[in-house]
């Protein structure tokens, strides 16, 4: 039987869980040793870290806080904006 160890970075789209990661995963790879690094919540898209096998080990010594991060393009077009309008001279 082939071993399956080590980590999947997944870009999760809205309305679906962490664990609807989790389950499509463990589906896809015929494996029952799988988990996340975090939750994201259903309405939200991001990076959603998947442990595979020995790797969920680790996952206690990750991060466990959840942190939202603003594009950065999003926060260049905020700076663009304030600056054309003398927020930022």
């Amino acid at each position: 039987m082939e071993t399956k160890d080590g980590f999947l970075v997944i870009n999760k789209d809205k309305g679906c869980t962490s664990h609807d990661c989790v389950k499509q995963i463990r589906k896809l790879l015929n494996t029952k040793k799988v988990g996340h690094t975090g939750t994201l919540d259903p309405e939200v898209t991001g990076i959603l870290p998947i442990a595979i096998g020995s790797a969920t080990r680790f996952i206690q010594y990750l991060p466990q806080g959840k942190t939202y991060l603003v594009c950065t393009s999003m926060v260049r077009e905020l700076i663009k904006n304030l600056s054309r309008m003398n927020f930022l001279n």
